[in-house]
């Protein structure tokens, strides 16, 4: 994809196109070429949330506030096969980075880009009944004490999309129980 920006006055009459720099959001780099992508909202019938508050559903899209723990669990995948996950975000609550693996024993520290997504590392494996289990443990703030709301509850990261890029050529690594 390539991107071209050029200033141009706002009308015919206005000559300053300004100074301040052009901010782009939404344009995510996906770093390896993959054979199958597949997006998951989180209100998509095949994800099952678990440590998450309930869906809030704005007209900008559905997302979900993560707690301290979290465990998202697609269904209905083929089993055996292996996914680089990338997880985007309406909202990271200034944090910049999570942790993220599959299963709360298994984490690693992957940093949150300008974009609000976190790529993991390592592809994961679906399990041998078709689900995969991405875990996250993130920091926490509460709106209560940031704003004075009445909102007492400790939010994570506001969840909005799983992308799933299917990895070709590499050999799963043994599965765990």
């Amino acid at each position: 994809m390539k991107v071209l920006l050029r200033r141009v006055p706002a009308k015919d009459t206005c000559h300053d196109s300004g100074e301040r720099p052009i901010v782009i959001t939404g344009v995510t780099r996906y770093p390896l070429a993959t054979a199958e992508r597949q997006n998951f909202r989180v209100d998509d019938r095949t994800v099952r949330l678990q440590g998450f508050f309930d869906i809030e559903t704005p007209p900008a899209g559905s997302f979900v506030w993560s707690r301290d723990r979290s465990v998202v669990t697609i269904s209905g995948l083929t089993p055996g096969i292996r996914h680089r996950i990338t997880l985007s975000f309406r909202d990271t609550a200034g944090f910049g980075n999570v942790e993220v693996g599959p299963d709360l024993d298994h984490l690693q520290r992957v940093v949150i880009t300008p974009g609000r997504t976190a790529t993991l590392p390592e592809p994961l494996t679906v399990s041998r009944d078709g689900q995969l289990d991405i875990a996250m443990k993130t920091p926490t703030w509460s709106p209560h004490e940031r704003f004075g709301s009445e909102d007492v509850r400790a939010l994570g990261l506001a969840l909005r999309l799983i992308t799933l890029d299917r990895v070709e050529g590499a050999s799963p690594p043994h599965e765990r129980h």
